[in-house]
């Protein structure tokens, strides 16, 4: 499977979504944090926070907070931050 990211193509990771599920259940995570990576991990292993807060049901703050948290726990997450919006970046 093929993702386009600006002009360059790449490949996704031979990793299932049931094996990334089961790396997920090995790390101490919330059930919103799973939520998000999860998310990350079925929408092409990026997306705009906005977009996340909202299928997720999150509020602003935490889920800024949580992002944050994230990437900073080994790094699983990657902020990308635009001129608009900041966007999430799986990182796993």
């Amino acid at each position: 499977m093929y993702f386009i990211r600006g002009r360059k193509t790449r490949k996704r990771e031979g990793l299932t979504r049931e094996e990334f599920e089961k790396r997920l259940r090995k790390l101490e995570l919330s059930d919103e944090e799973r939520k998000v990576l999860l998310y990350l991990y079925d929408h092409g292993r990026r997306a705009s926070q906005a977009e996340v807060r909202e299928a997720l049901g999150i509020p602003k703050t935490t889920a800024w907070r949580m992002f944050q948290r994230l990437e900073k726990r080994g790094g699983l997450v990657k902020i990308l931050k635009g001129k608009k919006e900041n966007w999430v970046e799986l990182r796993f």
